[in-house]
């Protein structure tokens, strides 16, 4: 028979509330991290059940604490959304059947939905690494979404604007000033489809002392890391159908930045000009 002795019965007590004292800095380190999240998240156990469901979650589809508990499930909440009115813009039922079926293949699933208020939620569901539960986050990229669709209309806009001024503009990739862009005047400068001319260079489309020409002063510019402005040159074009005969070249060109390598853009080709 073992005696346990006032002692160690302290030491034990002293050591059971030193890990209590651990787990609870624990618990606080976790829902701190939990609530500050910029996505909402929630988890599921295997049974469907809500185990764990942080603040951001609420307040982004305006659910009250009070309501949404432990324990309920993916029909409670989103039947709270929709009395909420921050649903998806998509079948209740049919978004129910789908999240029930990926926990059941256990399949992880990514989808952008929209709200009915406008809003656009991308929506993450994957199965926990050691296969006992669901997480799921969701992320707000409503203003990353305006900002694409804005940058997309500033994009057709100058692809507008470049395709019908009625001057050449290109741009060549600074490393070896193969064409990277070319607009419908270029087209008519050089005789040729763009097809035919990206990814070329002067030496490739024209005679060798109009290319030597036009590469000097584009190796110029790029050393000089300056705007230049370049006043006509009249350089032959033989061997381009219609456009054979003598051309205008003038230029205002400048390097840039053009993802991880310069590139340098030019203007002021004259495709009408005849000497």
């Amino acid at each position: 028979m073992k005696i346990l002795t006032v002692g160690g019965a302290a030491e034990r007590t002293a050591a059971l509330r030193e890990r209590e004292a651990q787990l609870q800095a624990r618990n606080l380190q976790f829902d701190a991290a939990l609530n500050n999240m910029t996505q909402g998240l929630t988890m599921f156990d295997t049974a469907g059940r809500l185990v764990v469901c942080n603040a951001r979650y609420l307040q982004m589809y305006g659910l009250s604490p009070d309501i949404i508990k432990l324990g309920c499930t993916v029909r409670d909440l989103v039947q709270q959304r929709i009395a909420a009115g921050t649903f998806f813009s998509v079948d209740p039922k049919k978004y129910i059947a789908d999240f029930a079926a990926s926990m059941t293949k256990k399949s992880p699933i990514s989808a952008t939905m929209d709200l009915t208020d406008g809003r656009v939620i991308t929506v993450i569901s994957q199965p926990i690494a050691d296969g006992g539960g669901w997480v799921v986050t969701h992320e707000d990229i409503t203003e990353r979404r305006r900002a694409e669709k804005e940058r997309d209309r500033s994009q057709d806009l100058a692809n507008t604007v470049i395709e019908n001024v009625p001057v050449t503009i290109i741009v060549q990739d600074a490393r070896d000033l193969r064409l990277l862009l070319i607009n419908r005047a270029g087209e008519e400068f050089y005789g040729a489809r763009r097809e035919d001319i990206i990814g070329k260079t002067a030496h490739d489309l024209l005679p060798s002392t109009a290319a030597d020409y036009i590469t000097a002063q584009a190796k110029e510019t790029l050393r000089s890391g300056e705007r230049r402005y370049l006043d006509e040159h009249p350089i032959a074009m033989p061997g381009f159908g219609a456009n054979d005969g003598a051309r205008a070249f003038g230029a205002n060109a400048g390097g840039g930045r053009r993802g991880a390598g310069r590139a340098l853009g030019g203007t002021g080709s004259s495709p009408n000009r005849r000497h």
